[in-house]
């Protein structure tokens, strides 16, 4: 979960390490040079991505319409 440039943990999830490496990528990543649309399909691609590696199960995955918009 990303609030203010800063990961969050939510039930003990992720650890310690993992969250400074997500905040120190985040801070590189200056979300806000980007525009709306741009970010959405950041967001698309990376789940894409992480639904194809980690095998999720068809039901969960994203629709051609939700790729769309």
């Amino acid at each position: 979960m990303l609030l203010g440039n800063q990961a969050q943990r939510v039930e003990g999830q992720p650890d310690a390490a993992t969250i400074e490496a997500l905040n120190t990528a985040y801070q590189e990543l200056a979300l806000e040079s980007f525009y709306k649309e741009q970010i959405r399909r950041m967001i698309q691609y990376t789940f894409l991505k992480a639904a194809k590696e980690d095998g999720l199960q068809t039901n969960h995955q994203m629709t051609q319409i939700q790729l769309v918009y």
